[in-house]
């Protein structure tokens, strides 16, 4: 199964992870999970950089983007 990340599910995972739970469950259990795959739409990664950069350091912020890049496919902003 595909699974489109919101923008706020990973907010909660990057800086809300204490106050959110089960959306950090729920975002390990679909990285963990052999037959499901994380994604996060390409034109929501800047909008993600900037929330979780007022509230994480700047290194933070890369750090965590990086890590989200890693481990869900970016799908790509085209015309289609």
């Amino acid at each position: 199964m595909n699974v489109l990340f919101d923008l706020n599910v990973l907010i909660d995972v990057a800086c809300r992870w204490q106050r959110f739970p089960e959306s950090l469950t729920l975002y390990r259990q679909i990285i963990a999970s052999p037959t499901d795959h994380g994604a996060l739409a390409a034109c929501g990664y800047t909008t993600l950089y900037y929330i979780i950069n007022q509230i994480l350091s700047d290194a933070r912020t890369r750090a965590v983007l990086a890590q989200c890049c890693a481990e869900l496919t970016v799908i790509p902003f085209t015309a289609e």
